[in-house]
C-alpha cells in the first residue's frame, strides 16, 4: 500500500493505517533510537512516545507522504534527544557526533527535496 493511501486511512482515524505505519517505520525508527540511548528499554518508551505524538498532532497528515522516512527518522531523534536531556540519560560523546552528523545530512536531504520540489513546480507552470 502506498503512502498516500496510508494517509488516507490515518485521515479518517483508522487503525489499520497507523498499523501500517508502524510495520513499515518503526524498524528505522526504533534503530535510531537505540542508536543514542544504547538502552533497549529507554527505546521502546520513546518509540511509543513518538507514536502517541504523531497521532496527536497529526504530524503525518501535514507532511508529504514522500517525506515520510525522512520526516520520521529526524522526529524520532529529536523526541529521543528530549527524552533523554529530560531524563539526564547521557550518551557518549562518539555517539553524540554520529547522531548529530547523521541529523545534518538527513536535514541537507530534505532541503534539497524542496528545493527540487519548488523548481519542479515552477517548470510546470
Amino acid at each position: 500500500m502506498s503512502n498516500q493511501e496510508i494517509q488516507a486511512l490515518i485521515a479518517i482515524n483508522s487503525h489499520q493505517g497507523w498499523e501500517l505505519v508502524y510495520d513499515q517505520y518503526s524498524p528505522v525508527m526504533y534503530g535510531s533510537i537505540l542508536g543514542l540511548t544504547r538502552n533497549q528499554g529507554h527505546a521502546q518508551q520513546i518509540l511509543i512516545e513518538i507514536f502517541r505524538q504523531l497521532h496527536e498532532q497529526n504530524i503525518l497528515l501535514t507532511t508529504a507522504p514522500e517525506d515520510w522516512r525522512i520526516r520520521l527518522i529526524t522526529y524520532s531523534m529529536s523526541v529521543a534527544n528530549q527524552e533523554l536531556n529530560r531524563n539526564e540519560i547521557n550518551m557518549t560523546d562518539k555517539s553524540k557526533t554520529r547522531w548529530q552528523s547523521v541529523g545534518e545530512s538527513l536535514h541537507k536531504i530534505g532541503h534539497l527535496r524542496l528545493v527540487f520540489s519548488a523548481k519542479r513546480t515552477r517548470s510546470l507552470k
